[in-house]
């Protein structure tokens, strides 16, 4: 694995990536693809889950709990595919 500076973009999106991932049940498969495209991030992925995730309130309790390195890194432009 590879470290990356907490200020770093890349560092950003695995951190996003993995808190969208905790919240889908660990009993279910799932697998999820984040692309930073730098205006905006594709979320790309499939689930066993029946629950719908909401990007958006996911979005801002990512920014609320993860402020401190976000800096002027902030998610605000997401689309799910």
């Amino acid at each position: 694995m590879i470290i990356k500076k907490p200020s770093s973009r890349i560092f950003l999106i695995n951190l996003f990536a993995d808190f969208i991932i905790s919240k889908i049940p660990h009993e279910e498969q799932s697998i999820i693809n984040l692309v930073d495209c730098k205006n905006f991030i594709l979320v790309k992925g499939k689930t066993t889950s029946k629950t719908l995730l909401n990007l958006s309130d996911i979005s801002k309790e990512f920014s609320n709990k993860f402020s401190e390195y976000l800096n002027d890194n902030k998610i605000t432009h997401y689309r799910p595919y």
